[in-house]
């Protein structure tokens, strides 16, 4: 099935930082949950469609969410990590990449 038969040329798709390190970290990491991407995103151009990942969709590892989120400055670190080696084993099936950090602080009164 080609991307002319589907009538698209590019195919947005969210990766899963826990797919990639369970735990939020480097220090696991999960080669079959990677596998799973690569092999998307060698289909969608083998089929003529342009893959577009999101690297993060609202899906933040629960251990850095219990270790305070976007709120602690180690995260940026933890993403740096995520997205290297997204970008190390996706560069080159993905061109292009959205980052979508979308971060609401919300109170009770």
């Amino acid at each position: 099935m080609s991307g002319t038969f589907l009538q698209v040329s590019h195919y947005r798709f969210s990766i899963s930082w826990t797919r990639i390190f369970p735990d939020g970290t480097n220090a696991l990491y999960n080669a079959d949950g990677m596998e799973y991407y690569k092999n998307l995103t060698a289909e969608l151009k083998d089929n003529n469609i342009t893959p577009v990942a999101t690297l993060y969709h609202w899906d933040l590892p629960q251990m850095l969410e219990d270790n305070g989120g976007w709120l602690d400055d180690s995260i940026v670190d933890k993403f740096n990590d995520y997205a290297d080696k997204v970008f190390e084993q996706l560069g080159d099936n993905v061109s292009s990449a959205n980052v979508i950090l979308l971060l609401i602080r919300t109170t009770s009164c």
